[in-house]
């Protein structure tokens, strides 16, 4: 009776204090939110447009010269409830059970707004909102605003909005050139450096590490790009693998000692304990994008997709990449045609197979890095 008389008495204090819980009105119920960088949406892949066309992303970007490598956030805005002093708890979760291992919670105080960002793309949300208000000295109601669903865009690639970091992004998504598989999400992570013309903030660490789970800082930079620290490691800690390979980047890839380098890092690459990985230079630009059109080429990418790819790194702060005449990746695409194959895929492999990467280590990225379309 004790219990019964107790979960009475909150029902009671709960409807004197709200008479109307608050109501969700915006992303509507059941919306599809474009979550792309806003400029993104308006550019045109290289198969879309001429090669040097205003729809490349460094033509777009002349007009913006912020830092357009961030995802938009999605904004919540509900009408408040008819409660004295309510706070409210925006809450998101991927099940409309809320569960506390999936449940992201924002505190807006009184305020019926919040913003919330690096959510998964092509992924379907759930989110309502807690209000709370004070009804004697020590006790509190609490009610729930309906709950409503949305959907979150499914453009590649899925970008990262990581304090003070720049070009961060997810290298899976891509569906190979035979539209029979994709590559996996959650293993292969870009973008720029952590240090020197960056600054890892502690908010920043923590999601790299307990969001992403990165195992293994594969940095391409070399010791001046340090300030020639001795002893160097990863920015992220010593819990996560630094791996060095000092790589050039696009032409500069063909000599002996490149391709030393490239086959020990493909070598490294087919190992399951290197993932899930952050592969960076200094601006994840150049030798990042020279490593992940590889890396996409072994998995079987078409090259458009592998273009595509590489040029998103322009709406990030570090200039216009391309892939028109006279560019860095026309020169490194036309050196490519001395290797075996039709692509530029294929011909990138057949260049790490003269390094002397093995069949059965590509054929082990495959499989680490490739699952089949749903």
């Amino acid at each position: 009776m004790k219990y019964l008389l107790s979960a009475l008495f909150a029902l009671i204090a709960t409807a004197y204090a709200f008479a109307d819980a608050p109501k969700p009105t915006l992303p509507e119920d059941g919306a599809t939110v474009d979550i792309r960088p806003a400029v993104q949406r308006v550019y045109k892949s290289p198969e879309e447009r001429n090669w040097d066309g205003d729809y490349r992303p460094g033509k777009l970007k002349e007009k913006n010269d912020q830092d357009c490598s961030q995802p938009t956030p999605v904004e919540f805005k509900w009408e408040p409830a008819t409660a004295k002093g309510a706070n409210y708890t925006l809450q998101i979760s991927t099940s409309p059970e809320f569960p506390a291992n999936d449940l992201i919670e924002i505190a807006t105080g009184d305020q019926t707004t919040a913003t919330a960002t690096n959510f998964n793309i092509g992924t379907a949300y759930y989110w309502r909102v807690r209000a709370e208000a004070q009804t004697g000295d020590n006790s509190y109601a609490v009610c729930h605003s309906p709950t409503w669903s949305f959907k979150t865009s499914d453009y590649l690639p899925r970008w990262y909005d990581l304090p003070n970091l720049s070009n961060v992004r997810d290298a899976g998504g891509w569906k190979t050139a035979d539209g029979k598989k994709k590559v996996k999400m959650g293993m292969v992570y870009r973008g720029g450096e952590f240090d020197q013309h960056s600054d890892l903030t502690p908010e920043s660490k923590k999601y790299l590490l307990e969001t992403m789970g990165i195992r293994v800082d594969l940095d391409l930079r070399g010791p001046s790009e340090w300030n020639n620290v001795e002893d160097y490691s990863s920015p992220l800690g010593g819990e996560v693998a630094w791996k060095n390979f000092r790589i050039g980047g696009y032409d500069g890839i063909f000599d002996d000692r490149n391709k030393e380098l490239f086959r020990d890092m493909f070598k490294l690459l087919a190992k399951r304990e290197s993932y899930p990985i952050y592969i960076h230079c200094m601006a994840g630009a150049d030798r990042t994008g020279t490593t992940l059109v590889a890396l996409k080429s072994v998995l079987g990418c078409s090259d458009g997709d592998l273009a595509m790819d590489y040029e998103f790194t322009s709406f990030s702060k570090y200039g216009d990449r391309h892939i028109g005449e006279g560019s860095a990746y026309g020169k490194m695409c036309e050196k490519l045609k001395e290797y075996e194959g039709e692509t530029v895929a294929q011909r990138f492999v057949s260049y790490l197979k003269s390094t002397g990467v093995t069949e059965e280590e590509l054929q082990s990225i495959r499989d680490l890095l490739l699952e089949d379309v749903e």
